[in-house]
């Protein structure tokens, strides 16, 4: 095994979930009240390009490279984000909180290593469950089946099961009358489902290469 393949394959998913968010912790005094607001007034302008005004979800993140997160942009680290405000969507059938807002807030307590690394993601549970929101997480994938009947999920995964260098991805899993649903799963616009169960549309990611890292249900 080289390199690339013993943190996804040797080092336990509550060891890498805790490191995130150790990072996330030693980042935020780094970050000023008004490189947040800076950003935010940015943003403003550049999310009426993606005219979400209607509440739709956001599948298409590899157009977010107009949107500032911390040093990068929303199509490079913005999937955790964006995973949230579908879930929220969801939840309550509009939008709940705008995409700048929650970059925002991500930006004051989330971020780890200044977007570069995205959001921790107990930095993401914890943010929806200050929302008023009840939230169950597993880091084991053998747990997935304890969230089977949950309507709302948020699932973050290694990209590759085999390669650290391909990255980690977060998206919002959503089960509707015929099935679940991931989106943004590839940020192309293109919405994954239905599958009859979460462990099934783990599997059919990225030719079944991808690897649960984290996933909690929001309801």
């Amino acid at each position: 095994m080289d390199i690339k393949g013993f943190i996804p394959q040797k080092v336990n998913n509550k060891t890498v979930v805790s490191f995130y968010d150790f990072l996330r912790f030693i980042d935020k005094p780094i970050h000023n009240t008004k490189s947040i607001a800076e950003h935010k007034s940015i943003n403003d302008e550049a999310v009426l390009n993606h005219k979400l005004a209607e509440g739709q979800y956001i599948e298409d993140q590899n157009k977010y490279t107009d949107m500032s997160y911390g040093a990068v942009s929303m199509r490079y680290s913005g999937c955790e984000i964006i995973a949230v405000y579908n879930a929220f969507r969801y939840i309550f059938g509009r939008e709940f909180l705008t995409l700048p807002e929650l970059i925002a807030d991500f930006e004051q307590n989330g971020m780890v290593l200044n977007g570069w690394w995205g959001t921790s993601p107990k930095a993401i549970k914890k943010y929806v469950s200050s929302k008023g929101l009840k939230t169950m997480g597993y880091h084991d994938k053998d747990m997935l089946n304890k969230l089977q009947n949950k309507n709302c999920v948020i699932l973050t995964f290694y990209n590759d099961g085999r390669n650290i260098m391909h990255a980690v991805h977060t998206v919002c899993v959503a089960r509707e009358s015929d099935g679940y649903y991931g989106h943004n799963i590839y940020g192309t616009g293109k919405i994954v489902g239905p599958f009859d169960s979460l462990e099934t549309l783990l599997g059919s990611i990225n030719k079944g290469h991808s690897k649960m890292i984290y996933a909690f249900s929001v309801e």
